[in-house]
């Protein structure tokens, strides 16, 4: 028999970020802050976001000040493990917000075209909490459309349910303290906590971040550094 080989596959990097309990509790007390002052009608189905719903720049508040130092670190480190020289880029926090949800409350799939780069932390966890679902767009082993994505072939025995090869979605379930940095082109979605907890809250900071050159001198690809962009002018009749 022969073997599989492997190439260029996807990556999410996980890390404990290095908040002691106080202060991670002081995130959540700040999160439950923000979601109380926003006043926002619970939904059965959506978890509440800060971003359309509170502040979408938790980048500026102070108390955040140690989460996005210790962040950039985590950042700086995912890209170099990638490859990456860090030294050539200029890397910024453009959005950042609270998630929090309980009950049957999820995020659907989705991903953040707009940004390069994007994180999700957990302050605590728990058991009863959803998983953060991984979702690849593209299954480069599914050779016939659907194959693999329809996961009624998985009931019908047509392929095999267990076997890794097979998987169009991976669940990573949250950890205290755990910080995951993942390109924002990537699908993924939150599932509902379990339904034996329903009032358990689940707490995340989300951020999206922008990479642009340091330098755009012989270089097509990438976004030239910001004090080359110029705003267009456009005087409003």
């Amino acid at each position: 028999m022969g073997d599989f080989n492997y190439f260029n596959s996807l990556a999410v990097y996980a890390c404990n970020l290095g908040l002691d309990r106080p202060e991670r509790q002081a995130l959540i007390k700040s999160i439950e802050a923000d979601h109380t002052k926003s006043k926002t009608p619970p939904t059965k189905g959506d978890s509440w976001t800060g971003d359309v719903n509170s502040s979408c720049q938790l980048h500026d508040q102070p108390e955040f000040d140690k989460f996005f130092k210790l962040a950039s670190v985590a950042v700086d480190n995912y890209m170099i493990g990638l490859g990456v020289n860090t030294t050539m880029l200029d890397t910024y926090f453009t959005r950042s917000w609270a998630v929090r949800q309980e009950g049957s409350q999820a995020v659907s799939l989705h991903d953040h075209a707009q940004s390069h780069i994007s994180i999700c932390y957990y302050p605590e966890a728990h058991p009863a909490h959803g998983a953060f679902v991984i979702a690849p767009q593209e299954l480069p082993n599914e050779f016939f459309p659907n194959l693999f994505s329809n996961e009624h072939h998985k009931t019908t025995g047509l392929v095999d349910a267990n076997n890794p090869h097979t998987q169009s979605c991976y669940n990573l379930k949250p950890q205290d303290d755990m910080l995951l940095i993942f390109p924002s082109k990537m699908h993924h979605q939150v599932r509902p906590n379990a339904d034996t907890y329903p009032t358990l809250a689940r707490y995340s900071v989300s951020s999206d971040i922008v990479c642009t050159l340091k330098s755009a001198h012989l270089y097509e690809h990438g976004l030239p550094p910001l004090p080359l962009w110029k705003k267009l002018e456009i005087l409003n009749e």
